[in-house]
């Protein structure tokens, strides 16, 4: 038989999983939903998008995606020189890796309680309930990869200029 949970520290500890008390739990302590807050997650400054869909923050990860894709579209448009090119697209990276470093433990326990009140609402949840819910996906950030791999090959083919960036220039 499941069991119910009851108040929302139980709830999130089964949604986050293991790293929730051990790190998230002091992190998300005395902070109100849906107010951002700053504090730093070296994980998510580090990996950035790959980060938010091992977090199942899918909505997030996809803002960042579009970010990406749209700076890389803009400069092939503009036929901005390799060189540009590159700098652009660092300082672009850099600034959504430094957002999801600062505003990724905020990102996350937002979209937690928020999936949390969802599933609530609708019944009494167990753990089993949350754990598959929220937790953690290794295939997300696997498809992430490929998609963004993806998505550069096919604006390089796409736009005059092939496969002339550092990134090709240096897998080629």
């Amino acid at each position: 038989m499941e069991q119910e949970i009851e108040n929302m520290d139980e709830y999130l500890n089964a949604y986050v999983g293991k790293k929730y008390k051990t790190f998230y739990r002091n992190v998300w302590l005395n902070k109100q939903p849906n107010i951002l807050f700053p504090s730093w997650n070296i994980c998510a400054f580090l990996v950035g998008l790959c980060w938010c869909f091992y977090r199942k923050m899918y909505f997030i990860g996809a803002i960042y995606f579009f970010i990406i894709c749209a700076v890389e579209i803009i400069l092939k448009i503009t036929g901005a020189n390799a060189e540009l090119y590159f700098l652009v697209s660092v300082i672009a990276s850099f600034l959504i890796w430094l957002c999801n470093g600062i505003l990724g433990n905020s990102l996350y326990y937002n979209k937690s309680v928020k999936d949390i009140n969802r599933l609530n609402e609708k019944t009494s949840i167990s753990a089993e309930v949350l754990k598959k819910k929220g937790g953690t996906s290794v295939l997300s950030v696997i498809l992430i990869i490929v998609i963004l791999f993806a998505e550069s090959f096919f604006v390089q083919i796409l736009f005059a200029g092939g496969f002339d960036t550092p990134l090709f220039r240096a897998i080629l």
